[in-house]
This record gives C-alpha cells, sequence and structure tokens, in this order.
C-alpha cells in the first residue's frame, strides 16, 4: 500500500498550480509577442505603402536610428554610418541644407517641433523630394534635445503639382492667344 503523506499532496499541488500559473502566463507571453509581431509587421507595411519612414536622434550619444522605410527612402545600408546630424545633411540637396540645417538645429534647441520639405539626393535614383517632421523633447537631465521625427516621400505629389503648374500655363497662354484670333 502507498501511503502519501499531507506534505507530499501539498508539494505535488503546489508544483500543479505552479506549473499552471507559469503555463497560463507563457501562453500569455507568446499570445503577446505574437500581437506585437504582427503590429510590428502591419506598421512597417503602412509606412511602404504610404512611403513614410521614422526617426529619432539621441544628441548626447550621436546616434540615429531609422526604420526599414526611412533607410530606404534615404537609400541607408548597414554600411551606412549617420553620427551626426552633419553627415545626415549629406544626403540634402545641396541647396537645401542651410535651410534645412537653420530649422532643424531651431527646433532643437528651443525642444520644438518642425516641418517643412526638402530634396534628398540618391545614388540609384533622381533627386526626391520629402517632407520632414520633427518633434524635440529636451531631455531634463542634460538639458539636450532628443528629437524625433518622419520623413515622407512626396516626389510624385511635387511632380504631379509641377506638371499641374506647366499645363495650367499653357492653357492659360492658349485662351489668351484665342482672344487675339476673335
Amino acid at each position: 500500500m502507498i501511503s502519501i503523506s499531507k506534505g507530499m499532496i501539498f508539494v505535488t499541488l503546489t508544483a500543479i498550480l505552479i506549473f499552471i500559473l507559469v503555463f497560463s502566463n507563457l501562453r500569455k507571453i507568446i499570445r503577446e509577442t505574437s500581437d506585437r509581431i504582427k503590429n510590428e509587421s502591419a506598421l512597417k507595411e503602412a509606412q511602404h505603402l504610404a512611403h513614410i519612414g521614422s526617426f529619432s536622434f539621441h544628441v548626447d550619444k550621436g546616434e540615429f536610428q531609422f526604420s526599414e522605410e526611412a533607410a530606404r527612402i534615404l537609400e541607408l545600408d548597414e554600411t551606412s554610418s549617420i553620427t551626426s546630424f552633419e553627415s545626415l545633411l549629406r544626403h540634402v540637396h545641396i541647396d537645401d541644407r542651410e535651410r534645412v540645417f537653420s530649422l532643424a538645429k531651431e527646433a532643437g534647441f528651443r525642444g520644438d517641433d518642425a516641418f517643412f520639405d526638402c530634396r534628398i539626393l540618391q545614388m540609384h535614383a533622381p533627386e526626391r523630394t520629402v517632407q520632414v517632421r520633427l518633434q524635440s523633447v529636451l531631455i531634463e537631465t542634460t538639458g539636450r534635445p532628443l528629437i524625433f521625427g518622419t520623413l515622407q516621400d512626396i516626389t510624385e505629389r511635387v511632380t504631379a503639382e509641377q506638371a499641374a503648374r506647366e499645363y495650367e500655363a499653357i492653357y492659360k497662354t492658349l485662351l489668351n492667344s484665342s482672344y487675339d484670333l476673335i
């Protein structure tokens, strides 16, 4: 006959309870991780469809972080090293650099937001136009900014707007010429 003490029953029940708690917590962690992966995947797809990427710049550490879409827009790869705002400016069209630098610097020091369009240079494509939104948060301990932002490739829109202006000018010229004929 097997004798089971109350202590053995208690230990066994405790072990079963711990197993159930760990297993249910593990299922919750797996579910949350799966949901997070789905959300991140959906975010990446949305950024790609909208041609919008995000980035952050920690001034104290000299660290830039780019979303996949922001890196794609800027044509950055694993070997690209952007450790300062100045190195990022090398991707900005020469005629836009001073304005971009001024706007970003002003926003960073004030802890403000900035919103502007600029042209970027690419090696494998014609110049692109991006719309940049910056939000600067001053870090209390250092008083230095942490800058978050988005950049959206608006080249197609800018090209369409330019074409519309050109067609409008042609239309006005034809319209004015037709009055001369009458």
